[in-house]
């Protein structure tokens, strides 16, 4: 990897999306080429003196493009190489971010259940395994009392995959900016997180044995769940807005 290390810091209204469009510079004039590890938030913070929750944002921009992988324990890996005419990320969350939440959960609702489905259908061993992983991620997050969101979003990311279906995992990744905010603010709910733990282990275990059924059903209620703690999320304080959802 050969990027400079004395770029200045980026001025710009957005901090995180200059430094996403800074990083994707360096990887489109081969600064950074597929299958190289990606700096790290650590590397970015000091790169362009910004704080962790800004690197995290700038990554997350560039998973959301299908231009990095994050996975826990191997860091961000450049996955391509975008052309000039690559999508946005800003053009995505500006168009999100005049949705509702309610709209966001209806989608997963949908969209999610069938992955999950689909994902009991079509899974390998290595998916399955690639699934598990995840799942012993986000419960060693939930033993250690560390925040848990970036392992939740790798669990569905990982069932995304085993459905085989590159559609449902690039429409994932294009959410994780607005899933990431929403899970940030249900993190500290008191039970949230053991409850998905639960939720979880079941989709999993659903999937493991080939019943879609039950892969379906178990997802549409881990996302019902999910939905009602960002309600009481909202009645604490921690989110600012969230719409009706009756």
């Amino acid at each position: 990897m050969t990027m400079a290390s004395n770029v200045s810091r980026p001025l710009r209204k957005n901090l995180s999306q200059a430094v996403a469009e800074e990083l994707l510079r360096h990887i489109q004039r081969g600064d950074l080429a597929p299958g190289e590890r990606a700096p790290t938030e650590k590397d970015l913070m000091e790169m362009f003196a910004i704080g962790r929750n800004t690197a995290r944002e700038a990554t997350q921009s560039l998973v959301a493009m299908g231009v990095l992988d994050v996975r826990p324990g191997r860091g961000a890996i450049v996955l391509r190489t975008p052309d000039a005419s690559a999508l946005d990320q800003s053009v995505v969350s500006s168009l999100l971010g005049d949705q509702t939440v309610a709209d966001l959960y209806e989608f997963r609702l949908l969209v999610e259940s069938d992955i999950a489905g689909l994902a009991a259908e079509r899974a390998t061993p290595e998916s399955n395994a690639d699934i598990a992983r995840a799942l012993a991620e986000y419960r060693r997050c939930v033993r250690s009392n560390v925040a848990t969101y970036d392992a939740d979003i790798e669990f569905h990311r990982a069932v995304a995959r085993a459905s085989a279906n590159a559609v449902f995992s690039t429409v994932l990744n294009a959410l994780t900016e607005q899933l990431t905010r929403l899970r940030q603010a249900t993190d500290a709910i008191p039970g949230a997180r053991e409850i998905a733990v639960l939720g979880h282990t079941r989709i999993a275990e659903a999937i493991a044995v080939g019943d879609a059924d039950r892969a379906r059903a178990e997802m549409r209620d881990h996302v019902l769940t999910a939905l009602e703690a960002l309600k009481t999320a909202q009645a604490l304080g921690t989110i600012d807005h969230l719409e009706s959802v009756s």
